[in-house]
């Protein structure tokens, strides 16, 4: 059974440690691929009239996407196949669409209470999607592969 990230972090010694910065610049490395498509589909989809909090969430399932293909394969290395797997996708699409509720929320509050531009609102909302969905993936949807 390969041990949890949060059983990696208490994991006395070394090995815990190295495990867990792994995975972490993995997982950074395949978000900033996905947050590059998705930014990238917000952006045109708002140079195309379409209001900000609209085109954050269908940038934000474009980037979904990608990361479960690389964040499956690349970073947690699950082998998961039948149930096992489809509990795993299903796990990894409900802490994205928990990730697209803060995005979008952030965005929203962003720009329609604190009047900030749609670029700067959906860097803010990066931040917090990005650091709440990588521990409840971390912990809740790979965190018990076999």
């Amino acid at each position: 059974m390969q041990p949890s990230t949060f059983h990696e972090v208490s994991t006395p010694g070394w090995a815990g440690r190295v495990a867990f910065i792994r995975k972490f610049i993995g997982y950074t490395s395949v978000s900033a691929l996905a947050l590059a498509l998705d930014f990238g589909v917000y952006t045109w989809l708002i140079h195309g009239d379409m209001s900000a909090v609209l085109a954050a969430a269908i940038g934000y399932l474009s980037g979904l996407v990608v990361s479960y293909l690389f964040t499956r394969t690349l970073v947690f290395k699950s082998n998961r196949v039948g149930k096992e797997g489809a509990g795993e996708a299903l796990g990894f699409v409900m802490t994205g669409i928990a990730g697209l509720a803060i995005t979008s929320g952030v965005v929203a509050i962003c720009t329609h209470l604190l009047h900030m531009g749609p670029s700067l609102s959906k860097l803010m909302a990066v931040g917090f999607s990005f650091m709440a969905v990588f521990l409840m993936r971390s912990q809740l949807v790979f965190g018990r592969l076999k």
